[in-house]
């Protein structure tokens, strides 16, 4: 028994990398988002969303599958979708980086999570394609959130997740929100922004009256003043 939990907490260690491996998603406040902030946020909405679905979905094994489904880039880190598409042996990176991770734990639990992990990735169970839509949702709301740099693809993000997410009208209405304030994100940037010289501004007429009298009040110096403004 000692044994099998100096495994369990080894296992539990290792997880600690995730509060450190970074994505390429910011959080509101410009920070980058670590991977187990995006997996707990992930858990939160399956844990809300599960009944919008069905009630016939087994939410413990959902809620295990958000926990662990990005397990195996605690070793090698996120790698950003847009780039992800280029990479075609990524997924197979990913795999052998959570069977690394899990082989860490006591044999049965290895069993589990790995039964798990399959599941996820093959896509053909209901819980597995409900968490793998709210993955994608989670991803483009914190791209709405964010303070991101300004060659963000906004157009890229407009799109992410889609095709997971068409498999329930729940899922897609949820999509379809998170979308239309992307769209009003790509908007207001494309927007010219307006502005005006501080030149401009301190050379019009009304402004150098006003600072003629504020100089005069003062005791300043006019000549002096017009001198630094120019």
């Amino acid at each position: 028994m000692d044994k099998e939990i100096r495994k369990v907490l080894a296992f539990v260690k290792a997880c600690e990398a995730l509060k450190n491996e970074h994505r390429a998603a910011r959080t509101s406040k410009g920070k980058k988002e670590s991977i187990a902030e995006h997996s707990w946020r992930l858990t939160v909405l399956v844990m809300l969303f599960q009944k919008e679905y069905s009630q016939e979905l087994n939410l413990e094994k959902m809620l295990a599958m958000s926990l662990i489904h990005d397990l195996g880039e605690a070793l090698q880190g996120d790698i950003p979708a847009p780039k992800k598409q280029f990479l075609p042996n990524a997924d197979q990176y990913e795999d052998r980086d959570f069977k690394e991770m899990v082989s860490l734990l006591p044999n049965s639990s290895q069993t589990a999570l790995l039964k798990l992990w399959e599941e996820y990735n093959g896509q053909e169970s209901k819980e597995a394609q409900l968490v793998k839509a709210l993955d994608r949702i989670e991803s483009a709301l914190q791209h709405n959130e964010g303070v991101n740099p300004k060659d963000f693809d906004y157009d890229f993000a407009l799109q992410y997740g889609l095709k997971e997410c068409s498999i329930n009208p729940s899922t897609m209405a949820l999509r379809s929100l998170i979308a239309a304030e992307t769209k009003e994100i790509i908007m207001k940037n494309s927007r010219p922004k307006r502005w005006f010289p501080v030149k401009y501004i301190i050379n019009t007429p009304i402004y150098r009256l006003q600072s003629v009298q504020i100089a005069l009040r003062l005791g300043l110096s006019v000549t002096s003043l017009f001198s630094f403004i120019n």
